[in-house]
């Protein structure tokens, strides 16, 4: 059988050369003891062990992430296929980060600066206010690179479960779960 992760890195890379809109995003779900929260989170890659993202250690997501606990769903619209995926979730190690900071958008840069003063989510006192941080940080480091800063963190999700979906013209979806198991993947089709 072949592993589920090469036909869902093959599925990405198919979205992006289509230019499907949703590939460079995911959603992330995510229960702690008072709710279940999604949101949506720019998908850095998908490696041969899953999907990776950077997130910032002040967000409120960190703490729950690191508990487990979480799904990420990923939708093609150019495919009609979707993936839910489980797993845990492993730090990328420093070095690894600062060769992914080279290529890291400057305006992404400049608020991993931000969050070590106004962490991710906490109230602004107007909106005018995050212009104005982020214009002061600018300044600060205007004909420079932005310096890595270490609340900048990147995760990859090891996946163990892996269930698709694929739309049919019929209206009979398919649906495959995929788990792993000391190593191997087992397979079932699921009723759609």
């Amino acid at each position: 059988m072949q592993c589920p992760l090469e036909s869902l890195i093959h599925d990405y890379r198919l979205a992006l050369a289509e230019s499907d809109t949703a590939a460079r995003y995911c959603s992330v779900a995510t229960v702690d003891g008072q709710q279940a929260s999604t949101r949506t989170v720019v998908l850095r890659d998908i490696t041969t062990l899953g999907p990776m993202i950077f997130i910032n250690d002040s967000s409120p997501k960190w703490p729950v992430l690191m508990a487990g606990g979480s799904e990420v769903l990923l939708f093609w619209p150019s495919q009609m296929r979707q993936y839910r995926l489980r797993g845990t979730w492993q730090v990328l190690g420093e070095d690894e980060m600062l060769e992914h900071w080279q290529n890291k958008p400057d305006a992404a840069k400049l608020l991993d600066h931000l969050y070590q003063r106004l962490p991710q989510s906490s109230t602004l006192t107007s909106a005018a206010q995050l212009r104005e941080e982020l214009d002061g940080l600018r300044q600060r480091f205007a004909g420079t690179d932005i310096p890595f800063v270490g609340n900048a963190r990147g995760v990859v999700l090891a996946v163990d479960y892996l269930e698709s979906w694929c739309a049919a013209a019929d209206g009979v979806h398919q649906r495959r779960l995929y788990r792993r198991l000391n190593g191997d993947w087992l397979s079932e089709p699921l009723v759609p």
